[in-house]
């Protein structure tokens, strides 16, 4: 086991953020993948925290309006909506609902139909000026997935690609 030293600028991530990175509005993050139904279904729920370079991205097998709420959240999020790489919508600062019954918690949608989406701390994006559009910083560039499509394959391969798949 080697120390390292880390300058404030790097962050190691935790162990659950490490299927791979992706870079979005010029920041890489750490994510974990959310590709099949029991994690898509599970998402960040009863965690505490995430760090500020991390986040759960949900890869979906068909391009359609998915339902997301904040059940069971212990920490407000961003949620970014993505299609083909690009952001089409985003919820910002989705606070914690505790108490609520499943009919009483807030449903979130995406403007349109979409085949990811990506849950960050509250207030990334706009700290970081994402913004919905064309504009090549606002697109979702995969530098790194490891293991993609693990889990599901055909779901993996269909929505990764347009992005980029390093070995």
């Amino acid at each position: 086991f080697k120390q390292q030293n880390l300058t404030t600028d790097q962050v190691l991530p935790s162990s659950l953020y490490l299927d791979g990175t992706v870079t979005l509005a010029g920041q890489v993050l750490n994510i974990q993948l959310a590709d099949d139904l029991s994690e898509q279904l599970a998402g960040l729920t009863n965690r505490k925290s995430m760090a500020e370079n991390e986040g759960m991205l949900f890869t979906l097998a068909t391009t359609h309006t998915p339902e997301f709420w904040m059940k069971d959240m212990l920490f407000p999020i961003d949620i970014i909506w993505i299609r083909d790489g690009k952001v089409v919508d985003i919820d910002s600062r989705l606070e914690i609902e505790p108490g609520k019954t499943d009919n009483d918690l807030k449903r979130y949608l995406p403007k349109e139909e979409v085949n990811m989406v990506l849950e960050i701390n509250a207030g990334w994006a706009e700290k970081n000026n994402l913004s919905i559009g064309p504009n090549e910083k606002q697109i979702l560039d995969f530098s790194e997935i490891k293991e993609w499509g693990r889990k599901n394959n055909f779901a993996a391969q269909e929505v990764f690609a347009f992005g980029k798949y390093h070995n």
